[in-house]
């Protein structure tokens, strides 16, 4: 059993379906839980410095004590200081991810789910789905865990926008000709990404559609295979599978 979707009848079928931007969708996520979003906020741009700033600074600063350039109170003890301080501060940041990942994630799916499950209940009986019933439980199941993720991902993209800067300011501050060279394959990558990323989006929206197409014929068999006949327990595997 297989279920092909061209990209082009991919695209046709977002098209007939009326939806909020992503942006809006997923700034009302943050919105619902606005202070969950900025302590993860506040513990990734810790974790991040911590991880790939800071070790930088201090390795510069023991090589300048070896060198004899140290700047002055800066010795074996102060370094040994700044490399405890700097796992105290990553320890920390991983709790803030677990206390503010974990309950954004649940009260975000939950919170999107029973709007979901709302929207259906409240459409005429007539009124069918826009998308086949395999999609709609890919949409219940998988999908909404993509608005709590886009939410902190966008922590990650501010984040390492503030590292990218530091970091090559101090890269700058240093070496300004190996600077911009070393930044050169990075440039190139990022037109070779952007100029993939349509394609990218088209193949991944038929995956998502091919993946539905498969749920709902699973589920359908299934179904079938144990209702036919059996009365209540038909409706207790209905129950189950959804």
């Amino acid at each position: 059993m297989t279920a092909t979707v061209s990209p082009s009848a991919a695209d046709d079928a977002d098209k007939m379906v009326n939806a909020l931007p992503a942006w809006r969708v997923i700034l009302s996520a943050i919105r619902f839980r606005p202070r969950l979003w900025l302590i993860d906020l506040v513990a990734v741009f810790v974790a991040r410095m911590l991880w790939q700033v800071a070790p930088g600074i201090v390795m510069r600063a023991f090589f300048d004590l070896l060198s004899g350039e140290a700047q002055a109170g800066v010795n074996i003890w102060s370094i040994a200081a700044l490399l405890v301080a700097m796992e105290v501060g990553r320890q920390i940041a991983a709790y803030g991810f677990f206390y503010a990942d974990v309950p954004l994630f649940a009260d975000v799916t939950t919170l999107l789910r029973a709007n979901i499950l709302r929207h259906i209940l409240n459409r005429p009986g007539a009124s069918a789905l826009p998308d086949s019933p395999g999609e709609a439980i890919s949409r219940f199941r998988g999908d909404v865990l993509e608005i709590p993720l886009f939410a902190i991902w966008i922590n990650d993209i501010l984040t390492g926008v503030l590292v990218v800067i530091v970091a090559v300011a101090i890269m700058l501050s240093i070496n300004a000709p190996i600077t911009l060279l070393a930044l050169v394959p990075f440039v190139v990558v990022g037109f070779i990404s952007n100029a993939a990323s349509r394609r990218i989006e088209r193949y991944r929206r038929a995956s998502r559609q091919a993946t539905g197409q498969v749920t709902g014929r699973v589920y359908r068999r299934a179904f079938r295979r144990h209702s036919g006949g059996q009365g209540g327990d038909g409706r207790r595997w209905h129950g189950r599978l959804l």
